[in-house]
């Protein structure tokens, strides 16, 4: 018998146990005199594009989508009505005539698990906003969405071979081929 994931149920149990985690923490800050509280657990929850069916109660600094706008390479990523194309999943992509383009993801990585720059910058935002709330002064009102998406090469320029691995991938999927394949390991 190989394992290969958690169930959705064991997946629940443990967010349930960070959750009262969490839980005591947040009271343990606001039980004390000048303690604050940066939760970036809740921030990630608010983000979590799977957990929440594509439903994320978060909404998107507003620099951010000013700076996705300006953006030559970028500004496909906002949408008329503001909407940004960003979430939590696995960064997929798609080649539009000779240019690879983000379809799915962009706040993490490749692996999954460390954020890109540009989710760096909403977690950084999200810290500003706490310590401007606190009365901490800060050097800067917000982040520099533009430098950051400036430096974020995995948006900016994704490896297209995602596109054709995702394409592979779903290939060798529907013919049954996939599964066989990952059973040798």
């Amino acid at each position: 018998y190989k394992r290969q994931a958690l169930t959705g149920g064991e997946a629940r149990t443990i967010d349930a146990h960070i959750d009262e985690y969490n839980a005591i923490i947040r009271e343990a800050v606001q039980s004390g005199a000048n303690r604050y509280l940066i939760d970036i657990g809740s921030l990630l929850d608010r983000l979590a594009f799977r957990r929440l069916r594509g439903a994320i109660g978060y909404q998107f600094p507003p620099g951010l989508v000013e700076a996705l706008r300006r953006h030559p390479e970028l500004n496909y990523l906002v949408e008329e009505d503001g909407y940004v194309r960003l979430d939590t999943r696995f960064m997929r992509t798609r080649t539009f005539e000779g240019k690879t383009r983000l379809i799915q993801g962009g706040l993490f990585s490749l692996d999954g698990m460390h954020p890109t720059i540009t989710g760096t910058g909403v977690v950084a935002h999200g810290v500003l906003r706490i310590l401007r709330d606190a009365g901490v002064e800060t050097e800067h009102e917000d982040v520099d969405w533009d430098r950051i998406l400036a430096a974020d090469t995995l948006l900016n320029d994704p490896p297209r071979l995602l596109s054709d691995l995702h394409a592979l991938l779903t290939f060798l999927d529907r013919r049954g081929l996939l599964s066989a394949i990952l059973d040798l390991f």
